[in-house]
């Protein structure tokens, strides 16, 4: 099917593959063309703000969006301003949240953190039962996080990111070397 331009077919696929980024298929006005469509140029990224250090994470909530850059929590406003919500003790390497129906966990590989949003209030969570986790989910209103480098994953008290029970977790015995990561795909 002749969509927009010739087309043509090699014997591999790796040298007849084509893409196409940056633009976009746009419907002709019915008249006398060979094509109904053409491809139209689309704009580019465009910076809407300035966190003046490497994005380490973001967050869309649904209505509020939040990124980690450099050690800093900021709430990305529906003005492009940036707004410090809060300090981590990292400033560097890969953060991932997740979000419960009032809060959001934050975990840097090394600390956890925990952020209120009725209240816009962060803090670090400081639980002896909490361990060091590079990853974190959220089901039933509980948070999990995986115990880096071992075979376990525990999870947080109810609707609270930063209360733990020391016997809220969980080994999985039948693998070999630590979990290396954690998805919540839906209940």
């Amino acid at each position: 099917m002749n969509i927009v331009g010739p087309t043509y077919s090699l014997s591999s696929n790796r040298a007849a593959t084509q893409s196409c980024g940056g633009w976009m298929l746009r419907q002709i006005e019915p008249g006398n063309e060979k094509s109904g469509f053409y491809l139209q140029q689309c704009p580019g990224l465009t910076r809407i703000a300035t966190a003046g250090a490497e994005i380490r994470g973001a967050w869309w909530t649904g209505s509020r969006a939040f990124v980690v850059a450099g050690s800093t929590l900021y709430e990305l406003g529906s003005n492009w301003a940036l707004t410090s919500r809060g300090s981590l003790m990292t400033s560097t390497g890969r953060v991932e949240f997740s979000q419960g129906l009032t809060q959001l966990a934050i975990v840097d590989g090394s600390h956890g953190y925990t952020y209120t949003l009725s209240t816009d209030t962060f803090s670090t969570i400081t639980s002896a039962d909490f361990y060091p986790s590079k990853t974190t989910g959220h089901l039933d209103e509980r948070f999990l996080f995986v115990n880096e480098g071992t075979q376990q994953f525990f999870w947080s008290g109810t609707s609270s990111a930063g209360s733990f029970d020391p016997l809220a977790f969980q080994t999985v015995l039948d693998m070999r070397g630590g979990i290396v990561g954690l998805i919540v795909d839906h209940r």
